[in-house]
């Protein structure tokens, strides 16, 4: 339970960024519209409500539910959690894997009509990261029952007992 803690949190901050950098010149437009709508007016004063912050902060809320998710993974445990998670997130999921040794035998499953990527980080080759079922099954077994999904895995070398097909 501690790593995908771990893996959570980092997956949130994500979410987060990645929100942010896409609502962030929407925002800049929105608010320099100064479309204002009138607000029932305080006794002492006038006042009058800018609409442009709660338009502004329930497209980032949808934003951040619309847009996909990166996980940028360093260890083993991150990439199982990272695939659990993506496959029940409700979004479209890009996994990014650092240069490594992974060992396991990692499992995707999911019901949703949603889109997996898994890649190397920019930079890195096929040869830089490498998935070793280690005898015991398929490095990488990716399932969906979905039937308008895509599942993309590239740049990444697989060994030993990888099974028959990605």
């Amino acid at each position: 339970m501690v790593d995908a803690a771990r893996v959570g949190k980092p997956a949130i901050q994500q979410i987060w960024k990645s929100a942010l950098r896409t609502i962030a010149p929407l925002a800049r437009r929105v608010v320099g519209t100064r479309s204002t709508v009138s607000h029932p007016p305080s006794k002492k004063s006038g006042t009058r409500w800018n609409a442009s912050l709660p338009c502004a902060l329930a497209l980032l809320l949808s934003a951040g539910a619309a847009r996909g998710t990166d996980f940028h993974i360093a260890t083993a445990q991150d990439l199982q959690n990272a695939l659990t998670l993506a496959a029940a997130n409700g979004a479209d999921d890009l996994l990014y894997l650092t240069n490594g040794y992974y060992v396991g035998n990692f499992n995707f499953n999911s019901a949703e009509a949603r889109n997996l990527t898994l890649l190397p980080e920019p930079g890195l080759t096929n040869t830089d990261i490498t998935l070793d079922g280690a005898g015991g099954g398929r490095a990488l077994n990716l399932s969906s029952s979905a039937s308008t999904n895509t599942i993309t895995v590239q740049g990444i070398t697989f060994l030993r007992n990888c099974g028959k097909s990605v």
